[in-house]
């Protein structure tokens, strides 16, 4: 995505050196910057077809949601969001109440927002900050940051209970690559480090982890949510959807991508990028002549542009039915009053002409045209080789799964 408005001062705000080298990446830009040399593009082996159930089907929405979201690692936040002790992050788009916490040693807590009393909510904020414990507004039941129950008020009515069968439930949540990640079930453990594998270094290179949320976009669309994220795993789309606002900065359909236990990691050149070295040592020299696009499976892409970073999260809430959550990380140095201003523009610029009136639109069409039954199956192309990885690894997991 191009670099739109003007900041304070030039350069000032791109990201800095320093983050280890991904050599992935740095082999992805060689390999692409060769093709786009030479006039080739990557392409698959085969073109895929799938069943437009898939986008439909009651059943397997629900062994989506069942498989994929509430048995897998997913992104919750970044730790800006939680940043000091005491934070607290409220988290629903699951289907299950939850709290990210930052308790008063620094840790990274996963609570179930819900009272082990009566069952209330125990925080109603999207976040909040300086708490020292969390107390339920219907009955006054206190839990320390760690959730422990700490108080019952007038105790002696509750005599004979056992107290720690009180204490909140607890998720697992960890924090690599400056992001959050979790498993919305009580009592489920993960491997942070396995399930990500190189992919932190990637996240640590785009600077993601010395980056603070901006702001987060959030609306309802009527899609399927495997619908928008295909529209970030393939660029055959750019040259007639996105041709009066980001086609200009870009190569017709020239990409390049590696898959990673289910994750996608996708390289787009910027035109421009053919007179120049295919890498530097620089990041920023780097992000000003590709575009990477990454999915961290199953639901989130991960955008880097030339100054800041836009991750993108579907949360399923029906067949047709997908909230879109957009968070704008930007470099920490720049999050300053005088910055605003830049960083408005460029989430205005980038969420409503872009993201909102193209990507969005084209999900919403798609879904419409499916649900009139015309077509029996969804085909992808060889420059398509993304969407079938995706749509096989899903199957891969709901199926084993069921």
């Amino acid at each position: 995505m191009p670099d739109e408005g003007a900041g304070p001062s030039a350069d000032s705000h791109r990201p800095r050196r320093g983050a280890e080298e991904s050599p992935t990446l740095r082999a992805l830009a060689e390999q692409l910057s060769d093709n786009v040399r030479r006039g080739v593009r990557k392409q698959g082996e085969q073109v895929v077809q799938v069943p437009a159930s898939r986008y439909l089907d009651p059943d397997w929405f629900a062994r989506e949601r069942q498989h994929l979201f509430g048995e897998r690692p997913l992104c919750l936040g970044h730790a800006s969001e939680v940043a000091e002790p005491g934070s607290v992050m409220r988290f629903d788009a699951t289907g299950i109440p939850l709290l990210i916490v930052r308790d008063a040693q620094g840790q990274l807590q996963g609570l179930v927002n819900v009272c082990r009393h009566r069952g209330m909510r125990l925080v109603e904020e999207r976040s909040c900050s300086a708490r020292r414990t969390l107390s339920c507004p219907y009955h006054g039941w206190t839990y320390e940051l760690d959730g422990r129950l700490r108080n019952i008020p007038l105790a002696e009515a509750f005599e004979g209970v056992d107290r720690t069968d009180f204490d909140l439930l607890k998720f697992p949540v960890a924090e690599r690559g400056g992001l959050i990640w979790g498993i919305p079930k009580a009592g489920a453990s993960f491997d942070a480090d396995a399930w990500l594998g190189p992919l932190v270094d990637d996240l640590a290179w785009f600077g993601i982890p010395d980056s603070v949320l901006f702001r987060r976009f959030e609306s309802e669309r009527a899609c399927n949510w495997k619908l928008v994220i295909e529209a970030f795993i393939e660029v055959y789309h750019i040259r007639v959807l996105h041709r009066d606002s980001i086609y200009p900065f870009f190569h017709d359909a020239q990409s390049n991508w590696h898959v990673y236990n289910g994750h996608e990691r996708m390289i787009v050149a910027r035109r421009g990028s053919e007179s120049e070295p295919a890498w530097s040592d620089d990041p920023r020299e780097v992000r000003d002549r590709w575009t990477y696009s990454h999915l961290l499976f199953p639901n989130m892409i991960v955008v880097v542009h030339p100054d800041y970073v836009s991750c993108l999260s579907l949360w399923p809430l029906a067949p047709n039915r997908t909230r879109w959550s957009h968070a704008m990380l930007i470099p920490r140095a720049k999050s300053t009053p005088d910055w605003t201003p830049h960083w408005e523009k460029t989430m205005g610029l980038l969420e409503q002409t872009v993201f909102q009136k193209e990507d969005l639109y084209a999900a919403e069409g798609i879904q419409e045209g499916l649900s009139s039954g015309a077509n029996d199956v969804v085909t992808f192309g060889k420059l398509e080789f993304l969407l079938g990885e995706f749509h096989r690894n899903i199957a891969a997991a709901v199926e084993r799964k069921s």
